[in-house]
């Protein structure tokens, strides 16, 4: 009788904050028919490498410090895929914390690029939680998709505001 009351109350725990654990997913399609989507959800230490991030100690996760998060990040980024004329590329994603606020709150339009053919691309994004943001750049270059650029400085962040498409070569 014992397990199935606990049951029963996890059950209803659950009910009660399904937005605080359930992924989200953002899409969002650029000119030339390009579609980024963005799935953010919880921050889940147990996947990650974590030393520090208590009160007054250097945060680590998955052995560096995170891009923006002053302690232990609330939300992560756990994927972004590109899907340009057939074909889909999954972005690097790894430590790109607390940008659900924004994402919900259009953010997602924040993200620019752009596609030579299905095989080679450019794209820039902006995130953050707030005051606090942070820029990304991605190329694909003869479909293999790197990461070049995850920083918060703010040289950079103003870089991309003022130019939100990566350069363009001929």
């Amino acid at each position: 009788m014992k397990l199935t009351s606990l049951a029963l109350l996890m059950v209803l725990f659950l009910n009660l904050v399904p937005s605080a654990i359930k992924a989200e997913t953002y899409r969002h399609v650029m000119s030339g028919d390009v579609i980024v989507t963005v799935i953010d959800g919880p921050f889940v230490a147990a996947e990650h490498h974590i030393h520090g991030c208590s009160r007054g100690q250097a945060c680590l996760v998955d052995h560096v410090p995170p891009v923006v998060a002053t302690g232990r990040p609330v939300d992560e980024i756990k994927s972004i895929n590109i899907s340009v004329d057939g074909m889909t590329y999954a972005l690097q994603a790894s430590g790109m914390f607390n940008t659900s606020v924004a994402l919900r709150n259009g953010g997602i339009k924040r993200f620019a690029g752009y596609c030579y053919d299905r095989n080679n691309c450019a794209f820039r994004g902006r995130f953050g939680d707030g005051g606090h943001s942070y820029v990304a750049e991605w190329v694909i270059k003869n479909g293999i998709p790197t990461r070049t650029v995850l920083s918060p400085c703010m040289d950079l962040g103003w870089l991309f505001d003022d130019n939100p498409m990566p350069p363009k070569y001929e």
